[in-house]
């Protein structure tokens, strides 16, 4: 009988403990990453917004009980909302990776005035973004006007260059800074890259033969960009110049021979990645960086990633004003794929 009342009140102990570690473990603080992304997105894609997961899980020390994940899909601003109001959660840093496609829906998100505690992270990048109601909001690649700038040099641009941009219409604001500060005369076809690529590549080919350009930079998505490589016939490859969204392997993969020679931006050192692309690179550097910061400081914003960033001179990027910032490299689609020809820092 002894016996028996001993293993009891063992085995209650060890249930009494096991819950409270439980409940201790729960009630610490928690590091939630959501990825918002638009509805109609969906069928297209990547697994870019898993590498987010992977990446903290598979290469930093934090502990798995302490990090929540999730992927949301929402229809318009109204559901926006609603999924905000959801997945903004109380002894959590709340990191919300938003991405934007349609200018109205960034447009409300800036004026949005609640839920200002979330660090918010996104690709999209306007005029408007000054007036953020008091958001902490993080912006994953340089301004347009910075990206121009850095071409500037690494192609050794001058004003009296003649250049031909193709670009996507619907980019109004990015379209008119690249126009901007790129240096050269410039002549721009703007496209609706959903409806009119087959109708502008002829159209492409007309003005080649008459107003000759130096350069044909292209900024486009990887779909339209392969598209177009295959059709611009008899142009110097290395006077085609693609963007930080086409600069990629699965451009130079689907044109083979006809991407040889073609020049292109990237943010970090495509060499040392399998199936580049400029958004997953980033997106793969700013989840180690959070993770490790929320492990140093148990809580993650524009405060705490300043200060680890401080303290780190060789990390992957800087964090200069409300941008992320990398070098800028020149690279080149060769048979084996990119190859870095030169770089700026935008950090100096």
């Amino acid at each position: 009988m002894r016996k028996s009342n001993t293993f009891f009140y063992v085995l209650l102990t060890i249930i009494i403990v096991g819950i409270f570690s439980f409940l201790l473990l729960e009630k610490g603080e928690k590091l939630k990453i959501s990825y918002l992304i638009q509805q109609d997105k969906k069928a297209s894609i990547s697994d870019d917004y898993g590498l987010i997961y992977r990446e903290i899980t598979e290469d930093t020390n934090l502990p798995i009980n302490q990090l929540e994940y999730q992927t949301i899909y929402y229809d318009n601003f109204l559901d926006f909302n609603k999924h905000i109001e959801k997945v903004v959660k109380s002894r959590a840093s709340n990191i919300i990776f938003c991405d934007f496609d349609q200018k109205e829906t960034y447009e409300s998100f800036l004026n949005m005035t609640a839920y200002q505690t979330p660090l918010y992270f996104t690709f999209f990048k306007d005029a408007l973004s000054q007036n953020n109601q008091g958001k902490e909001i993080l912006y994953l690649s340089p301004s347009s006007k910075m990206i121009a700038e850095a071409m500037n040099k690494l192609f050794h641009l001058e004003r009296n260059h003649n250049i031909l941009i193709i670009n996507n219409k619907k980019q109004i604001f990015r379209n008119s800074e690249i126009e901007m500060y790129l240096n050269g005369q410039k002549t721009t076809i703007s496209i609706d890259e959903d409806e009119e690529l087959k109708t502008s590549i002829s159209s492409i080919g007309d003005l080649l033969s008459t107003k000759k350009p130096e350069y044909i930079f292209i900024d486009l998505n990887e779909k339209s960009t392969i598209a177009l490589l295959e059709e611009i016939v008899g142009f110097p490859r290395d006077r085609i110049i693609l963007f930080s969204q086409n600069t990629s392997d699965k451009v130079g993969y689907y044109t083979g021979s006809n991407s040889y020679g073609v020049n292109g931006i990237a943010f970090s050192n495509p060499a040392q990645t399998n199936a580049f692309n400029n958004k997953s690179n980033i997106l793969k550097m700013i989840s180690r960086t959070l993770a490790n910061c929320f492990i140093q400081f148990n809580k993650v914003g524009i405060k705490e990633l300043k200060q680890y960033l401080e303290e780190r001179p060789s990390a992957d990027f800087d964090l200069i004003n409300d941008m992320i910032l990398t070098p800028v490299y020149r690279v080149s689609f060769t048979e084996n794929g990119l190859k870095v020809i030169d770089k700026v820092d935008l950090a100096e």
